[in-house]
Parts: C-alpha cells; sequence; structure tokens
C-alpha cells in the first residue's frame, strides 16, 4: 500500500516559495481568478493588516488597479510634433 502525501508546491520560478491554491486564507476570501497565490506573502500580508487593526482600529486599506484603456490609445504614444513659433 503506497502512502500518498500531499507535499507543499514549491514556485518554479522560486524553490524558497510554496503555491498556496485554496479558495481561502484563515477564513478569507481570496480571488480564485489569481490562483495560486505564495504562501509567505499572503502571511505576511495578513499579519501586517493584523497588527496595523490591532495599533490603529481605524485603519483602512484602499485598492487601485490601474489598467491600460482598451479605446483605440496605443500603448505607446508619441506626442505630435508642434509647430515652430517664429516672429
Amino acid at each position: 500500500m503506497a502512502l500518498i502525501m500531499n507535499l507543499p508546491i514549491r514556485n518554479p520560478m522560486n524553490h524558497n516559495q510554496t503555491l498556496y491554491s485554496d479558495s481561502s486564507y484563515r477564513g478569507l476570501p481570496l480571488w480564485p481568478q489569481h490562483l495560486p497565490y505564495i504562501q509567505e506573502l499572503l502571511f505576511d500580508l495578513h499579519d501586517t493588516m493584523t497588527r496595523a487593526i490591532e495599533e490603529h482600529p481605524r485603519t483602512l486599506a484602499v485598492r487601485f488597479d490601474l489598467k491600460v484603456p482598451v479605446a483605440r490609445i496605443p500603448l505607446h504614444h508619441k506626442p505630435r510634433k508642434t509647430a515652430r513659433l517664429t516672429q
């Protein structure tokens, strides 16, 4: 009878990091479209936020996602040359 163990999966780009694929972490939901997460970073983020809230109960976290607009605007827009004004 073979013993099958559920070993943690290491990040192929950095073997010091463990990949985390559950849908929640310590009771908090994770976005499944961004799986897998890096377990060490989840731990650090959770620890930082927990300590911040314990020390400063009115802590507010804000997230901004910067995205390139889809409307026909090129990614590398070159400014137009302006006519030189001479007197």
